[in-house]
């Protein structure tokens, strides 16, 4: 779900019924979140990539010249600028607004 958000790629969701019961509240508070960056984010190219760690856990994207996604894939918080982003989360920054999101499936199903 982070990757999502860091490479602005739609959600895509392969499910029976059963697990619709179980995730789906998760998977639609996901999609909101999601379609709130990228509605943004979409009117813009990709300018930077970067990995801000050696292990690759952490990862850096930049559209246009204001809204910035950092991921970091490792089990330990990451500190960016001043901002502590937990484990399996993303920082999506905008405009100087910034949000630290941990979706719920992430935390579950490591």
């Amino acid at each position: 779900m982070i990757r999502e958000i860091l490479y602005n790629v739609p959600p895509l969701f392969h499910l029976d019924r059963e697990q619709w019961d179980e995730y789906g509240q998760d998977i639609a508070a996901h999609c909101r979140v999601w379609s709130d960056f990228s509605t943004k984010a979409v009117q813009n190219e990709m300018t930077d990539y970067d990995c801000l760690n050696e292990e690759g856990t952490v990862q850096k994207t930049v559209y246009g010249d204001r809204i910035t996604a950092v991921a970091n894939f490792g089990d330990e918080p990451y500190s960016y600028e001043g901002t502590e982003i937990a484990p399996h989360s993303v920082l999506m920054e905008e405009s100087g607004q910034t949000t630290v999101y941990t979706p719920s499936l992430e935390e579950e199903h490591r």
